[in-house]
Protein backbone atom coordinates (compact mmCIF):
# COMPACT_ATOMS: atom_id res chain seq x y z
CA UNK A 1 0.00 0.00 0.00
CA UNK A 2 1.38 3.30 -1.13
CA UNK A 3 0.42 6.96 0.55
CA UNK A 4 0.51 10.09 -1.53
CA UNK A 5 0.42 13.59 0.22
CA UNK A 6 -1.73 16.24 -1.44
CA UNK A 7 -1.88 19.97 0.12
CA UNK A 8 -4.49 22.35 -1.16
CA UNK A 9 -6.34 25.37 0.73
CA UNK A 10 -3.73 24.79 3.65
CA UNK A 11 -5.00 21.29 4.62
CA UNK A 12 -2.77 18.14 4.03
CA UNK A 13 -4.28 15.06 2.97
CA UNK A 14 -2.98 11.60 2.43
CA UNK A 15 -4.82 9.36 0.14
CA UNK A 16 -3.91 5.45 0.16
CA UNK A 17 -3.04 3.63 -2.74
CA UNK A 18 -2.97 -0.37 -3.32
CA UNK A 19 -0.95 -0.07 -5.74
CA UNK A 20 -3.24 -0.30 -9.14
CA UNK A 21 -4.06 3.28 -9.46
CA UNK A 22 -2.05 6.69 -8.59
CA UNK A 23 -4.11 9.25 -7.25
CA UNK A 24 -4.97 12.70 -8.86
CA UNK A 25 -6.00 15.08 -7.45
CA UNK A 26 -9.28 17.31 -8.79
CA UNK A 27 -10.37 20.69 -7.34
CA UNK A 28 -13.67 22.06 -8.15
CA UNK A 29 -15.78 24.49 -7.67
CA UNK A 30 -18.97 22.99 -6.70
CA UNK A 31 -17.62 20.23 -4.65
CA UNK A 32 -14.61 20.74 -3.41
CA UNK A 33 -12.01 18.68 -3.90
CA UNK A 34 -12.12 14.89 -4.66
CA UNK A 35 -9.52 12.13 -5.74
CA UNK A 36 -9.69 10.56 -8.95
CA UNK A 37 -7.83 6.88 -9.12
CA UNK A 38 -5.41 6.50 -12.22
CA UNK A 39 -3.82 3.75 -13.37
CA UNK A 40 -0.15 3.08 -14.34
CA UNK A 41 -0.32 1.84 -17.82
CA UNK A 42 2.06 1.18 -20.94
CA UNK A 43 2.50 0.58 -24.85
CA UNK A 44 4.48 -1.89 -25.92
CA UNK A 45 5.20 -4.27 -29.06
CA UNK A 46 5.27 -7.55 -28.52
CA UNK A 47 8.02 -10.14 -28.54
CA UNK A 48 8.04 -13.22 -30.07
CA UNK A 49 9.04 -17.21 -27.91
CA UNK A 50 12.01 -17.37 -30.25
CA UNK A 51 13.10 -13.60 -29.23
CA UNK A 52 12.39 -14.10 -25.75
CA UNK A 53 14.90 -17.33 -25.75
CA UNK A 54 17.79 -15.08 -26.62
CA UNK A 55 17.02 -12.70 -24.25
CA UNK A 56 16.65 -14.91 -21.22
CA UNK A 57 19.76 -16.21 -22.22
CA UNK A 58 21.50 -12.94 -22.37
CA UNK A 59 19.81 -12.41 -18.80
CA UNK A 60 21.74 -15.98 -17.84
CA UNK A 61 25.20 -15.01 -18.60
CA UNK A 62 25.38 -11.85 -17.09
CA UNK A 63 24.07 -13.07 -14.03
CA UNK A 64 26.63 -15.44 -13.54
CA UNK A 65 28.59 -12.21 -13.74
CA UNK A 66 27.51 -9.96 -11.40
CA UNK A 67 25.65 -12.47 -8.97
CA UNK A 68 21.65 -13.15 -7.98
CA UNK A 69 21.28 -9.96 -6.15
CA UNK A 70 22.32 -7.27 -8.10
CA UNK A 71 19.98 -6.70 -10.72
CA UNK A 72 16.34 -7.12 -10.83
CA UNK A 73 15.81 -9.12 -14.05
CA UNK A 74 12.70 -8.45 -16.01
CA UNK A 75 10.39 -11.50 -16.33
CA UNK A 76 10.92 -13.44 -20.13
CA UNK A 77 6.55 -13.03 -20.12
CA UNK A 78 7.33 -9.35 -19.37
CA UNK A 79 10.04 -8.87 -21.61
CA UNK A 80 8.89 -5.71 -24.31
CA UNK A 81 9.77 -3.01 -26.38
CA UNK A 82 8.20 0.04 -24.84
CA UNK A 83 6.93 2.67 -26.93
CA UNK A 84 5.38 4.79 -23.94
CA UNK A 85 4.72 4.71 -20.42
CA UNK A 86 1.75 6.37 -19.68
CA UNK A 87 1.87 7.32 -15.95
CA UNK A 88 -1.78 8.72 -15.43
CA UNK A 89 -4.76 6.62 -17.43
CA UNK A 90 -8.47 7.34 -16.35
CA UNK A 91 -10.68 4.63 -17.77
CA UNK A 92 -12.47 6.59 -19.51
CA UNK A 93 -9.61 7.00 -21.78
CA UNK A 94 -8.58 3.48 -22.94
CA UNK A 95 -11.35 3.16 -25.91
CA UNK A 96 -9.97 6.40 -27.20
CA UNK A 97 -6.03 4.99 -26.64
CA UNK A 98 -7.44 1.89 -28.64
CA UNK A 99 -8.21 4.08 -31.42
CA UNK A 100 -5.43 5.87 -31.57
CA UNK A 101 -3.09 2.64 -32.20
CA UNK A 102 -5.59 1.55 -35.10
CA UNK A 103 -3.06 3.76 -37.44
CA UNK A 104 -2.16 1.86 -40.78
CA UNK A 105 1.20 0.49 -40.44
CA UNK A 106 2.79 -2.18 -41.76
CA UNK A 107 4.60 -4.75 -39.59
CA UNK A 108 8.37 -3.54 -38.38
CA UNK A 109 11.62 -5.57 -39.27
CA UNK A 110 13.61 -5.30 -36.34
CA UNK A 111 16.75 -7.35 -34.98
CA UNK A 112 18.65 -7.56 -31.86
CA UNK A 113 21.98 -5.55 -32.03
CA UNK A 114 23.88 -4.57 -28.75
CA UNK A 115 24.39 -4.56 -25.19
CA UNK A 116 23.85 -1.46 -23.36
CA UNK A 117 23.57 0.53 -20.05
CA UNK A 118 21.54 3.56 -19.39
CA UNK A 119 23.18 6.16 -18.57
CA UNK A 120 26.32 4.55 -19.21
CA UNK A 121 28.86 1.37 -18.96
CA UNK A 122 30.57 2.49 -16.14
CA UNK A 123 27.54 3.73 -13.99
CA UNK A 124 24.48 0.98 -15.44
CA UNK A 125 21.31 1.80 -13.67
CA UNK A 126 19.18 -0.29 -17.06
CA UNK A 127 20.83 -3.59 -18.55
CA UNK A 128 19.36 -3.19 -22.15
CA UNK A 129 19.97 -4.74 -25.41
CA UNK A 130 19.34 -2.62 -28.22
CA UNK A 131 17.44 -2.82 -32.29
CA UNK A 132 18.43 -2.45 -35.22
CA UNK A 133 16.18 -2.69 -39.01
CA UNK A 134 13.03 -0.61 -39.59
CA UNK A 135 13.37 1.78 -36.77
CA UNK A 136 12.93 5.02 -38.91
CA UNK A 137 9.60 3.49 -39.96
CA UNK A 138 9.11 2.53 -36.15
CA UNK A 139 10.10 6.54 -34.95
CA UNK A 140 7.78 7.83 -37.92
CA UNK A 141 5.01 5.34 -36.39
CA UNK A 142 5.84 6.12 -32.76
CA UNK A 143 5.37 10.01 -33.63
CA UNK A 144 1.93 9.60 -35.27
CA UNK A 145 0.83 7.74 -32.31
CA UNK A 146 2.50 10.25 -30.06
CA UNK A 147 0.76 13.54 -31.58
CA UNK A 148 -2.52 11.41 -30.94
CA UNK A 149 -2.25 10.66 -27.83
CA UNK A 150 -1.62 14.44 -26.97
CA UNK A 151 -4.73 15.16 -28.37
CA UNK A 152 -6.63 13.02 -26.29
CA UNK A 153 -4.65 14.83 -23.17
CA UNK A 154 -2.09 11.99 -22.39
CA UNK A 155 1.48 12.77 -21.38
CA UNK A 156 4.54 10.47 -21.64
CA UNK A 157 8.57 10.91 -21.66
CA UNK A 158 9.31 12.14 -25.24
CA UNK A 159 12.18 10.42 -24.97
CA UNK A 160 12.88 7.25 -27.09
CA UNK A 161 15.51 4.49 -28.01
CA UNK A 162 14.55 1.53 -28.97
CA UNK A 163 15.66 -1.20 -27.18
CA UNK A 164 14.59 -3.80 -24.86
CA UNK A 165 15.30 -3.81 -21.34
CA UNK A 166 16.66 -6.51 -19.46
CA UNK A 167 17.09 -5.50 -15.97
CA UNK A 168 17.47 -2.57 -13.69
CA UNK A 169 20.53 -2.15 -11.04
CA UNK A 170 19.24 -2.76 -7.68
CA UNK A 171 19.54 0.10 -5.47
CA UNK A 172 21.50 -1.57 -2.86
CA UNK A 173 23.87 -2.88 -5.54
CA UNK A 174 24.40 0.19 -7.37
CA UNK A 175 28.21 0.77 -8.57
CA UNK A 176 27.88 -3.08 -10.00
CA UNK A 177 29.83 -3.12 -13.68
CA UNK A 178 29.56 -5.43 -16.12
CA UNK A 179 33.28 -6.56 -17.46
CA UNK A 180 34.25 -5.70 -21.08
CA UNK A 181 35.11 -9.27 -21.54
CA UNK A 182 31.48 -10.45 -20.91
CA UNK A 183 30.41 -7.61 -22.94
CA UNK A 184 31.80 -9.17 -25.84
CA UNK A 185 30.94 -12.29 -25.02
CA UNK A 186 27.29 -11.39 -25.27
CA UNK A 187 28.34 -9.05 -28.22
CA UNK A 188 29.40 -12.31 -29.89
CA UNK A 189 26.47 -14.06 -28.92
CA UNK A 190 24.22 -11.28 -30.63
CA UNK A 191 26.16 -11.72 -33.81
CA UNK A 192 25.70 -15.49 -34.42
CA UNK A 193 22.38 -16.04 -33.41
CA UNK A 194 21.36 -12.98 -35.57
CA UNK A 195 17.65 -13.18 -33.94
CA UNK A 196 15.70 -10.90 -36.32
CA UNK A 197 11.59 -10.37 -36.21
CA UNK A 198 8.90 -9.07 -37.32
CA UNK A 199 6.69 -6.75 -34.83
CA UNK A 200 2.65 -7.21 -35.93
CA UNK A 201 0.94 -6.23 -32.86
CA UNK A 202 1.48 -3.46 -30.33
CA UNK A 203 -0.48 -4.06 -26.83
CA UNK A 204 -1.98 -1.65 -24.06
CA UNK A 205 -0.60 -3.30 -21.03
CA UNK A 206 -1.63 -2.21 -17.23
CA UNK A 207 1.03 -2.12 -14.23
CA UNK A 208 0.27 -3.24 -10.83
CA UNK A 209 2.47 -3.19 -8.42
CA UNK A 210 2.80 -5.83 -5.88
CA UNK A 211 5.58 -6.81 -2.96
CA UNK A 212 7.35 -9.22 -5.91
CA UNK A 213 7.42 -5.84 -8.14
CA UNK A 214 5.73 -5.03 -10.99
CA UNK A 215 3.14 -6.86 -13.21
CA UNK A 216 1.93 -6.75 -16.07
CA UNK A 217 -1.31 -7.51 -17.41
CA UNK A 218 -2.79 -7.33 -21.22
CA UNK A 219 -5.76 -4.88 -21.58
CA UNK A 220 -6.09 -5.06 -25.41
CA UNK A 221 -3.90 -5.66 -28.68
CA UNK A 222 -3.71 -4.37 -31.95
CA UNK A 223 -2.30 -5.29 -35.39
CA UNK A 224 -0.38 -3.68 -37.47
CA UNK A 225 -1.51 -3.65 -40.92
CA UNK A 226 -0.79 -1.76 -43.91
Amino acid sequence: MAKYLYQYNEKVYVVESFGRYIPKLIKSKHSGIYFLLMKRMFIALNLSEKVRDCLVLVQDKLRREVGEKSVKWVERENLHVCLFFLEEVEDEKIAAIKNVLNVFNPPFQLSLSKLGFFPNKSKPRVVWVGLSGEIEGLVAYRKEVKEKLLKIGLFFDPRFSAHITLGRIRRKARGTTFSQEIINRIQELLEKEKISFTTNKVSLFEVKLSSEGPKYFPVFEVKLAA
